[in-house]
């Protein structure tokens, strides 16, 4: 079975959508550091999502997180890890066999529908501004 890929801009919701399907697979999420399996925890449980606390980079290509429960991988952030691996080195292109599946931008379960609808105006005014 290929992973499927998960394609989005930066706050698309790529993150989100990692967390309900570790969620969905009991699987661990692989992030940059720390700090960021920090933030994915705190997201989880605004989700109401239950995962397995995050490995870090680190830890993935250690292989220290040997003896935990794993059942499977979600990498947020592939091109980080590339890029972590690459060590400063410039990537020039990826490619990868995968599932494409697209993230339509989700609006963060904290925000109202005016909120949102507010965000969005000033989005396009910001953008009618940038093609002038």
């Amino acid at each position: 079975m290929r992973p499927t890929l998960i394609v989005g801009l930066h706050g698309s919701g790529k993150t989100t959508k990692c967390i309900r399907l570790a969620h969905e697979h009991n699987a661990h999420i692989v992030c940059a550091n720390h700090a960021r399996a920090h933030s994915i925890d705190t997201q989880a449980i605004m989700l109401k999502c239950k995962i397995p606390h995050p490995i870090t980079y680190q830890e993935f290509i250690s292989g220290s997180f040997n003896g935990r429960d794993i059942t499977g991988f979600i990498i947020d952030d592939i091109d980080d890890l590339v890029a972590y691996l690459a060590r400063g080195t410039r990537i020039l292109a990826m490619s990868i066999c995968a599932q494409l599946t697209p993230v339509t931008p989700q609006p963060a379960p904290w925000e109202s529908p005016e909120t949102q609808v507010s965000n969005r105006l000033d989005t396009d005014e910001h953008d009618k501004g940038q093609n002038t």
